[in-house]
């Protein structure tokens, strides 16, 4: 296995881009939001061949992460095998999955799927929207939970990681957390001294990402924190869309989230 940094990767993602365009082949790929300048000088595991380029590094939460590019996806399937056990790849992807026996051929398994609810904010109103909103809105209460402090991260971390799987959740990192904690996208709810409820949120350019929710007291407190993050990012952000990957073996999250299937699907494997 070769290894070079992630930022100078793109030059092989060049290479394999330019190859398909002149062959005028289908790309298929599951780089999204891999890559910032902070992270440019990690080391990657990478292998290149004529039509694909595969690589990995170990992110912050340290799951090594499987990113690839490729326009021919039997050489993908074989290139995958190098990879060793316990390597996470995902792959969104809108209606049916066309890789998922590229990817099992090439000794990965799935072990969680996600589909996407969606709501576009301008045509279907600003109004909050839960399953149970006539019985618990009567309750509402701005006041109860508050956001989070940078201190609180650590807990928060902490958690989530008990709670969410960490290879299939994407879970954020403390240092992530502390960064939407600086942003007000944290929202949390104490009991005798610890958090006993949380909603945490990303706003994304005009796209307003509904991404962790933990609470083990009654309903009613979760209702309160969700709708106030809610009230406050239509007030503070201009968001058009509103969104949230659920994992399809969550029933009751599925129930509870009135927002419109929308054909989008993410698709986590792991190496065996």
């Amino acid at each position: 296995m070769n290894q070079l940094k992630l930022g100078e990767i793109y030059s092989l993602v060049k290479e394999i881009r330019q190859k398909a365009k002149d062959c005028c082949q289908t790309l298929y790929s599951n780089m999204y939001q891999f890559y910032n300048r902070e992270t440019e000088e990690l080391l990657c595991d990478y292998r290149i061949a004529h039509s694909s380029l595969l690589f990995s590094y170990c992110d912050q939460t340290e799951i090594h992460r499987l990113y690839f590019l490729s326009f021919d996806l039997q050489e993908l399937s074989k290139e995958l095998v190098y990879f060793p056990k316990g390597y996470i790849l995902d792959y969104i992807c809108k209606g049916a999955n066309l890789l998922d026996s590229y990817f099992c051929d090439g000794g990965f398994k799935k072990i969680a799927s996600y589909v996407r609810k969606s709501t576009n904010l301008r045509a279907d109103g600003n109004d909050f929207k839960r399953s149970h909103s006539d019985i618990l809105d009567k309750y509402y209460d701005e006041n109860v939970g508050e956001y989070a402090e940078e201190k609180d991260a650590e807990e928060i971390a902490a958690l989530l990681d008990q709670v969410f799987n960490r290879e299939a959740d994407r879970i954020p990192s403390v240092d992530d957390l502390r960064d939407y904690i600086k942003n007000h996208w944290v929202l949390i709810y104490r009991l005798s001294g610890k958090i006993r409820c949380l909603y945490i949120y990303q706003i994304q350019g005009r796209r307003f990402y509904s991404n962790f929710s933990y609470n083990s007291l009654p309903a009613i407190v979760l209702y309160c924190l969700e709708k106030r993050a809610h009230t406050d990012v239509i007030r503070n952000y201009d968001v058009r869309i509103k969104y949230s990957w659920i994992n399809t073996e969550n029933t009751r999250s599925l129930r509870r989230n009135v927002l419109h299937y929308d054909d989008m699907y993410i698709y986590v494997y792991k190496k065996e």
